[in-house]
């Protein structure tokens, strides 16, 4: 997901937003591209009204929650009055403390930048040197000392020997002048931070506060919290205190009641249709034995029936054996009778 971010009047656009990218992530991206010093912070603009979003919060929920298009809601980077100790632009290095010991080093410090040295005032034993040479202080002691041949064109060896000392002195001062310096800035970036900790937890709690707030006088108006009953019933009303809102308003012990009731003529009726299917058991079992016993008889019957037919058949069979007999006797008589009665032509 993209977004568009107003930083200073100018919109950046702000793309691979995901589920889990949160504020403080979006800020540090701007900050590094854009080259931003200091403490800033994220706030969402929409219809005309801007809420402070805090560092750990997640852009896509916060988006969720409002349940507005994306393209209404207007997101500004705005500077706070501290300079963030983190910042990636003019970073600084604490050197140590340098050693007061000895006079002539052999291995001096580096010299510090110009825009740090601007930050120390000029003491009134130094402020000639200041007036006279300017660039005295952004160069080491070992270049003055290697540059004594320009010097004494211009000075005697007495007058060198009391630039050299005073330019040793005043450079161990200087550097210890600078080295509190950047402890003040140290301990000043820090105490920034801390103020700019303590103001982002200051709005995180005025935010919950506020929630609390709507969730006590909704539990006093039984769920009457700025939401009309339609907008709590359509669903319509956002944001968590109208979901504790609705539920807070929805009947919940006459919900139970019902659920009882309907369970118990649920229950009831699966009892009826329990008995009913036990009664078609029953029946059916009757039905499967008178079937059987049918079966039987009727297999009894047919044996009986073919033992009856097969009695019938052999029956028959002897008859038609017995008239065979009885016919050729006959036809055996006929033909003798015929023959003994005859006359001869």
């Amino acid at each position: 997901m993209d977004i568009k971010v107003n930083i200073d009047g100018v919109l950046r656009e702000v793309c691979g937003v995901t589920e889990g990218t949160t504020c403080e992530e979006v800020i540090f991206k701007l900050a590094q591209v854009a080259s931003l010093p200091g403490f800033y912070t994220l706030v969402a603009s929409i219809r005309e009204e801007e809420v402070t979003l805090s560092p750990d919060e997640r852009i896509i929920n916060f988006i969720k929650e409002t349940k507005e298009n994306p393209a209404n809601i207007c997101f500004i980077l705005r500077r706070l009055e501290a300079v963030s100790p983190f910042s990636s632009k003019n970073p600084k290095d604490y050197p140590p403390v340098p050693s007061h010991q000895s006079t002539n080093r052999s291995h001096p410090q580096n010299a510090r930048s110009a825009s740090r040295r601007s930050n120390v005032q000029p003491s009134s034993e130094n402020q000639d040197l200041y007036c006279s040479t300017p660039s005295a202080l952004t160069t080491p002691v070992h270049q003055y000392v290697g540059s004594t041949k320009q010097l004494r064109n211009y000075y005697n060896d007495t007058t060198r020997e009391a630039i050299n000392s005073q330019l040793t002195a005043n450079s161990i001062s200087s550097e210890q002048a600078y080295h509190d310096v950047d402890q003040y800035n140290q301990l000043k970036d820090q105490l920034a931070y801390q103020e700019q900790q303590v103001e982002l937890n200051r709005i995180r709690l005025l935010r919950l506060d506020k929630e609390i707030n709507h969730l006590e006088q909704s539990a006093r108006l039984g769920g009457k919290d700025g939401y009309t009953s339609p907008e709590l019933l359509s669903g319509s009303a956002v944001g968590p205190v109208a979901e504790l809102a609705q539920l807070a308003a929805t009947p919940w012990s006459q919900l139970l009641d019902t659920n009882r009731a309907r369970q118990r003529e649920l229950l009831s009726e699966c009892e009826r249709h329990k008995i009913a299917i036990d009664q078609v058991d029953n029946h059916l079992a009757k039905t499967k034995m008178n079937l059987s016993q049918l079966e039987n008889q009727i297999s009894q019957e047919l044996n009986q029936l073919l033992n009856e037919l097969e009695g019938y058949n052999q029956h028959r069979r002897v008859l038609l054996k017995s008239a065979n007999s009885s016919h050729s006797r006959s036809t055996r008589t006929v033909n003798m009778s015929d023959t003994s009665d005859g006359v001869a032509v």
